[in-house]
């Protein structure tokens, strides 16, 4: 079909533990694969900012009310085309879909606002497209930056 986009293809993989003290480490994957594969500065720095919070988020909430014998890991994969990059996070947490979900609305004045509770925002203005499935009982969730609108 003429104007389709080649496909994705996984590049590099990583598994973490659902606690807190393997987020940094699987930053400083994506870190590291970023340099390694040449990505641009902005595409390295939105997807670090939106893996930090949506695995913040998975640890801190995506596994509460479940039994100590589940599988708490969480799975990342890097994928790439020639006018993307994506990090897919699946994890057998508690189903949760950020595309669902509404913003909350803005403080009025900075006395007003409250801290947390604007990750989804965060997510929304540094990606370019964002996905997420429900399928065997897993969390698929996509975060897409295209190459070329990564200038942010």
């Amino acid at each position: 079909m003429a104007g389709r986009r080649p496909a994705m293809q996984v590049t590099a993989t990583w598994t973490l533990e659902a606690v807190p003290g393997a987020i940094p480490p699987a930053l400083s994957w994506l870190a590291a694969t970023a340099r390694q594969r040449r990505w641009p500065e902005s595409v390295a720095r939105h997807l670090a900012l939106c893996l930090d919070e949506a695995l913040g988020n998975i640890v801190m909430h995506g596994f509460k009310g479940q039994a100590h014998s589940e599988k708490k890991q969480i799975d990342l994969r890097i994928l790439e085309s020639p006018h993307s990059t994506a990090i897919d996070i699946i994890d057998h947490g508690v189903a949760f879909d950020p595309t669902q979900r509404d913003l909350p609305p803005l403080a009025g004045s900075l006395a007003g606002a409250r801290p947390g509770g604007h990750g989804l925002r965060l997510m929304r203005h540094y990606l370019d497209e964002i996905h997420y499935e429900r399928r065997n009982h897993r969390n698929h969730l996509r975060l897409i930056v295209h190459t070329a609108s990564s200038g942010n």
